[in-house]
């Protein structure tokens, strides 16, 4: 039935052309093949574990990656200046697809918001992709956090149908049972030196994170230690 749904909304997809060649429409096709080549064939297994399910894991974090990965990306090749110069967010707020009635209010921002909005698109939509793949549980809690944050805004100024419902779901490929039930039914307490080296593992991403976001964007302390 999956394949079949799957199917149609391919033949739809290739007759409508340029209604139809959005960025969206193109993650729900890759999605929905996903879908059919993961799901269980047979009734009754989706709660048994199978040796392909890492690989079917990754594979959907790997679609979330480009999609995201892709979208911050071509906003710095298309060399536009107000990206570059993160003053896009105006212009954004009434050229999308269709912009909601809090779009009008996000517009009257101050132009210091305007640009840290361009600024945190950037850092969520780029670097924080990497951390889809991190060897962590809380670094891609990191990662998970913010990808949904950035939908949530999103979805306030802008109404972009499915699309947001379904990046929020693929999102979920980077969350743990750990996260639900508190710890992690399959794996042995840590060692207390194992817990250590982790933190001290952690605290190493983030503050290199921090270092690399400000030479990026050339923030600087003054002598009265403001920004």
């Amino acid at each position: 039935t999956l394949f079949i749904l799957w199917l149609f909304y391919l033949s739809i997809f290739k007759v409508g052309r340029t209604f139809l060649w959005f960025q969206w429409d193109i993650l729900l096709l890759e999605t929905g093949f996903l879908a059919v080549i993961l799901a269980p064939i047979l009734p009754g297994y989706h709660k048994t574990p199978l040796p392909q399910d890492s690989i079917g894991l990754y594979l959907v974090r790997w679609l979330l990656f480009r999609m995201m990965f892709a979208s911050g990306v071509v906003k710095l090749t298309s060399g536009c200046p107000t990206w570059w110069g993160l003053t896009a967010m105006p212009t954004h707020y009434f050229s999308q697809c269709l912009p909601t009635p809090l779009a009008w209010f996000a517009n009257l921002a101050p132009t210091w918001l305007h640009k840290l909005s361009v600024a945190s698109t950037f850092i969520i939509e780029i670097p924080l992709t990497f951390l889809f793949f991190a060897p962590t549980s809380s670094l891609r809690k990191f990662t998970f956090v913010n990808q949904c944050l950035l939908m949530f805004v999103i979805m306030l100024s802008g109404n972009y149908n499915f699309f947001n419902f379904l990046y929020l779901a693929l999102c979920l490929s980077l969350a743990d049972d750990e996260w639900i039930y508190g710890g992690d039914l399959y794996r042995k307490p840590q060692h207390a030196l194992m817990k250590c080296a982790c933190c001290i593992f952690h605290i190493c991403v983030y503050v290199g994170f921090g270092l690399a976001v400000a030479q990026a964007f050339n923030l600087r302390f003054n002598e009265n230690f403001e920004l």
